[in-house]
């Protein structure tokens, strides 16, 4: 039986219907949708914060979508030009708000449906990218795709830890 985050939060997304998506994991306050893209289930991604946030050093510290681009880029991801599953390869899209800020990561899975981390809520599998599109709280618009690898994976030792 399919699961769903509760009403309240759904309506945080104008185009999260229960047909295009499902709960796959219960809350969890310690990592976010920027981590999770990329594999990191144990770390909040972010350029400063709490001293469980991390964030590659060289990376800008800021909130705009292009620092995440670069955070991306320093664990080897690279820019490409859609969403269409290549073998081999990893695949990330990111959104971002009207502003430039960042606003969300989600990762392709191999069947062509997406993973997303919700913030501190739930992780969900979704049928689209546009499900969680639109004005805040939900997530802008997709804005980048980035790829890497399968062999390619997150090296803690590349992250700052904040005070």
């Amino acid at each position: 039986m399919s699961e769903w985050i509760s009403l309240n939060k759904e309506h945080n997304f104008p185009n999260l219907t229960r047909d295009v998506y499902e709960k796959t994991s219960d809350e969890d306050e310690y990592n976010n949708c920027a981590a999770w893209a990329m594999g990191n289930k144990d770390n909040w991604l972010q350029p400063f914060g709490e001293k469980w946030h991390v964030w590659p050093n060289g990376a800008p510290l800021s909130f705009e979508v292009t620092s995440f681009v670069k955070a991306y880029e320093l664990f080897g991801f690279e820019e490409c030009a859609d969403s269409v599953h290549e073998i081999g390869y990893e695949k990330i899209a990111i959104y971002a708000y009207p502003d430039g800020a960042f606003a969300h990561a989600a990762k392709l899975n191999t069947d062509g449906s997406w993973s997303s981390k919700l913030g501190k809520i739930e992780d969900i599998q979704h049928d689209n990218l546009g499900c969680l599109e639109g004005p805040w709280p939900a997530y802008g618009e997709v804005r980048f795709f980035m790829k890497t690898l399968h062999s390619k994976c997150v090296n803690v030792s590349q992250l700052t830890r904040f005070p």
